[in-house]
């Protein structure tokens, strides 16, 4: 197993990844039926923007995993809001999506969501500037691949003077939850996300964790 930094002829695979890993490791599919848009707000930012930051595990010449990482969070949310979330919701209207009910259903909620208490609590920036999102091909788990991953952008971290890095998890994602404790990181709060379930459409949780670099 390799780990090298990514490169622009990975783009492709690792937005593929990120959607065929999203749903706490599973694909979105079931969730969400637009992969263009998953894979924008998801991966787009730190593959044009913070490329830099992004590692990836390689076997026999292909990528079967990746960590997107970004060193200061308010880069990360200056880049989502001004750029990476506009328009990716241009291009999605252009494919036809005010015309699914999908959508106006993901509306809903997401109305229902910012009316929650708990969503505007805000991660401690000054203490934890950085974070990352780790996902590997199913069939590459458990071969430590992201712990391999998660060492590189930690040692980069620390050469680049961070003092911390936070993560978020989903609450019902124990394997997860229990990789990061692993590696270090500690819950810090608890806090709801937008999950479109199109069976029940409930607001769930995520934990973030924390570590100290």
């Amino acid at each position: 197993m390799i780990i090298r930094p990514f490169k622009l002829q990975d783009k492709a695979t690792v937005r593929r990844i990120s959607c065929d890993t999203a749903n706490r490791g599973e694909p979105i599919d079931t969730i969400f039926p637009d992969r263009e848009v998953v894979a924008d707000l998801l991966t787009r930012y730190y593959t044009d923007y913070e490329p830099n930051a992004t590692w990836v595990a390689e076997r026999a010449s292909e990528v079967v995993g990746y960590l997107t990482g970004c060193l200061n969070t308010n880069w990360y949310l200056r880049a989502m809001v001004l750029n990476v979330v506009p328009k990716a919701v241009f291009h999605a209207i252009g494919r036809g999506a005010l015309l699914r009910r999908e959508t106006w259903s993901s509306i809903k909620v997401a109305a229902r969501y910012v009316r929650t208490p708990g969503f505007s609590r805000h991660v401690p920036l000054k203490e934890y500037p950085a974070h990352l999102h780790i996902n590997v091909r199913q069939e590459f788990r458990g071969q430590h691949v992201g712990q391999l991953l998660m060492g590189r952008f930690i040692e980069q971290a620390c050469t680049a003077g961070v003092p911390g890095i936070h993560v978020s998890v989903r609450e019902d994602n124990a394997g997860g939850r229990r990789f990061f404790e692993r590696m270090g990181f500690t819950p810090l709060f608890r806090r709801p996300i937008v999950l479109l379930d199109k069976v029940t459409h409930e607001i769930r949780h995520t934990i973030i964790y924390g570590k100290l670099v």
